[in-house]
């Protein structure tokens, strides 16, 4: 009876880990397209974890800089050249492009999704 318990109780554990296993949100990639004088989307949500590809598809150079001195900077992206930027930490962060200062955007960060259980 004693060892039917311990197989019973092992069996549960078993099927409880692998319901919850990979149950989290996988990380995304978002695309932010540079083009007509403008990022878009201007304001992009994502979580940590996620990835984001700055591609400028305009005519002339532009970059993706964080308006913060320790953030990210692109640095000068030609027309069709993209660059990944994977943020780490959560909040909001507001970039601009060095050569067009009016071209602004921003990323917000929230923190991954947790696990849910079904």
């Amino acid at each position: 009876m004693r060892t039917f318990t311990w197989v019973f109780l092992f069996a549960g554990i078993l099927v409880w880990a692998f319901a919850h296993a990979g149950s989290a949100t996988p990380p995304t990639t978002h695309t932010v397209v540079i083009e007509n004088m403008k990022f878009t989307p201007a304001n992009l949500h994502l979580r940590l974890g996620d990835r984001v590809i700055f591609k400028n598809a305009d005519l002339v150079p532009h970059t993706a800089t964080a308006k913060d001195a320790a953030g990210f900077d692109s640095g000068t992206l030609l027309m069709g050249q993209t660059w990944e930027y994977r943020p780490t930490t959560t909040g909001t962060i507001p970039y601009r492009c060095r050569f067009h200062p009016l071209m602004a955007g921003s990323l917000v960060v929230a923190p991954p999704t947790p696990e849910t259980c079904p």
